[in-house]
């Protein structure tokens, strides 16, 4: 996509992660070349139709060109290809105590649209997070646009590590960076990568 950016919003669109002011966000900036990618599907959703109320919205805001859906369970596979592929993962939550999806972006390389409750403190660490004061979608925008900025400036590198992604090896990896912030002794390794406290 020449000068744009395609933007992820996985996995799932349950409430809280505010999809409706992320496509408001995204219809609002205007560009064409910004593709937004959801995945997942909509809460008490039909089997037949998961992501009804969200194609709607979509239709509604008159982005239908610039929005891809995938309904439905992402597998590992489907997961790991999608951040591969993506340049922005967004995580513009109305409310949030921490995502593992952040560290998947880190992990990925991506550049992170997030909102600053329950988010600030591991991804203000990381330098291609952009942390947004609130979830409206005037603010959700100023990320997207500041992303889709740094997207053209600097991209970042396509990195293969699929064959490597899967959760109990992203657990693992989280654990032993909490094994290096506290202090020896208060967590002790209950087996094959489980952690657990004294």
């Amino acid at each position: 996509i020449p000068r744009g950016a395609v933007v992820l919003f996985l996995p799932g669109v349950q409430r809280y992660k505010n999809a409706p002011a992320c496509i408001e966000a995204v219809a609002s900036i205007g560009r064409a070349d910004v593709i937004l990618v959801i995945a997942g599907r909509d809460p008490g959703a039909p089997e037949g139709d998961p992501l009804r109320e969200t194609r709607e919205r979509v239709r509604a805001a008159g982005i239908e060109s610039q929005v891809r859906m995938i309904p439905g369970y992402l597998d590992e596979v489907a997961m790991s290809e999608l951040l591969e592929a993506g340049d922005v993962l967004m995580l513009p939550y109305a409310k949030s105590y921490g995502s593992g999806l952040l560290m998947l972006g880190i992990t990925f390389g991506k550049y992170v649209v997030a909102t600053r409750p329950g988010m600030e403190e591991a991804a203000s660490r990381y330098s291609r997070s952009i942390m947004l004061d609130s979830a409206a979608p005037s603010e959700i925008a100023l990320g997207i646009r500041a992303a889709i900025r740094r997207v053209i400036a600097d991209p970042a590198p396509l990195m293969h590590v699929a064959p490597e992604f899967d959760w109990k090896n992203i657990a693992a990896s989280c654990m032993r960076d909490v094994g290096r912030r506290i202090p020896a002794g208060h967590l002790r390794a209950a087996g094959d990568g489980d952690f657990s406290q004294r």
